[in-house]
């Protein structure tokens, strides 16, 4: 709990600032579902390759 604390306080005028600007999201679900079709493309590939 004291990593947690002193990094806010550490980065706490960059955090103010970041939840201020209406720019920034705050999640990635945009980015996680464009790359999610490659992921599971790869893990499949992978999968009938060692089924063999």
């Amino acid at each position: 709990m004291g990593k947690a604390i002193g990094y806010f306080l550490n980065y706490s005028r960059q955090l103010v600032r970041y939840t201020m600007d209406g720019r920034y999201m705050l999640d990635n679900n945009l980015i996680e579902n464009s790359v999610r079709p490659v992921t599971l493309g790869c893990k499949n590939y992978h999968l009938r390759i060692f089924k063999k």
